[in-house]
């Protein structure tokens, strides 16, 4: 696909882009751990983990690699998809680790809505919270279809809810028998609904969303006892040697990836002329905002007619991309990387 194409459709392409790093190989250890757990003692109360991080770190990507990476050769060996059916089809219908994006102002209805559509389910419209409950909770025990699955094995080893920000904020109440006004947050009814299938043994869960949205999980004190870790997402520094060489791998793989999808005619050496550190710099150690920056740089290309990519179409990715949707205040291509004083060069 070395022809022109529209920037919509580069983008889709590169969405379709599967490159491994550490920091997802950690997710899967953490997610397979979860998954095993639920297989160890199905009926004991659940835990949960976090992975929060700013938009642009490429933590949804991660999931969805995990997965195809991890899940959909286990649901193969079990017989419940071909092998012929394409990995990225298996993620999707799987259930084994259910992968859920809330909606916005997420509520329980339209949480345990979401779920249950996931989990194959007939939901019947404006149906009352006590019956999607109970629905939900017959299929994530099994129990839901005797006949294929007498034995009620769990479908469901592990729930990985993404951008729980969506979450309604939780109310401001004020504590009685205090001299002074003083006020907690509360939790919302979706905190409590997750809590309570935690407590009643559902389903394992892994939060992901913008570091704001810790504060939906701290407010109950419930649920911050049935923490279990906090999976590391965040920004990588420079300044760490393993951040340093995670970075500058991915950039290397990348500029294989663009060649290998067919966008250009040759491999992008992404790793020489100090590109990884520059890459960094303008995208501030986030992988998900680096390939968007890589992405500009092969339409550059195009526009140039050049077989690859190098300093100058990375350049000017940082000029009509980077500066104006605020990835960077500067171009490390043009005025080369700027030492700063926050620690994370």
């Amino acid at each position: 696909m070395t022809n022109k194409i529209t920037r919509t459709e580069l983008a889709t392409i590169f969405k379709t882009m599967r490159i491994n790093h550490p920091r997802i190989d950690n997710l899967a250890v953490e997610c397979e751990g979860a998954r095993r757990s639920s297989r160890i003692a199905p009926h004991e109360s659940k835990g949960w983990m976090e992975m929060f991080a700013v938009s642009g770190s490429g933590k949804s990507h991660a999931v969805k690699v995990y997965i195809e990476k991890y899940v959909v050769p286990n649901v193969i060996a079990e017989g419940l998809f071909p092998a012929t059916m394409p990995p990225s089809e298996i993620a999707r219908r799987q259930v084994k680790v259910m992968h859920v994006t809330l909606n916005e102002k997420a509520n329980r209805e339209s949480l345990f809505t979401d779920v249950l559509l996931r989990l194959g389910a007939d939901v019947t419209p404006n149906a009352k919270i006590g019956t999607l409950r109970r629905q939900l909770y017959s299929y994530l025990r099994g129990e839901n279809d005797p006949i294929n699955n007498p034995e009620q094995k769990r479908p469901c080893e592990l729930l990985i809810l993404d951008e729980i920000q969506h979450l309604s904020e939780g109310a401001m109440r004020q504590i009685a028998g205090r001299s002074t006004k003083t006020y907690e947050s509360t939790g919302t009814t979706v905190t409590d609904a997750l809590k309570f299938m935690m407590i009643e043994g559902m389903v394992p869960i892994l939060f992901v969303g913008v570091p704001e949205a810790s504060i939906h999980l701290s407010v109950d004190k419930q649920l911050k006892t049935r923490h279990n870790l906090t999976i590391n997402f965040e920004p990588l520094k420079w300044s760490s040697d393993a951040d340093a060489a995670l970075f500058t791998n991915y950039c290397g793989k990348l500029g294989i990836m663009v060649h290998r999808h067919g966008l250009l005619p040759n491999v992008s050496n992404l790793l020489a002329n100090d590109i990884p550190h520059r890459l960094w710099a303008a995208s501030g150690g986030l992988i998900g905002l680096a390939t968007r920056l890589v992405e500009e740089a092969v339409y550059h290309a195009w526009e140039a007619g050049k077989n690859e990519i190098g300093v100058d179409e990375l350049a000017m990715a940082v000029d009509t991309r980077g500066i104006p949707q605020d990835y960077c205040i500067y171009n490390p291509f043009r005025e080369g990387v700027i030492p700063s004083n926050d620690g994370h060069d």
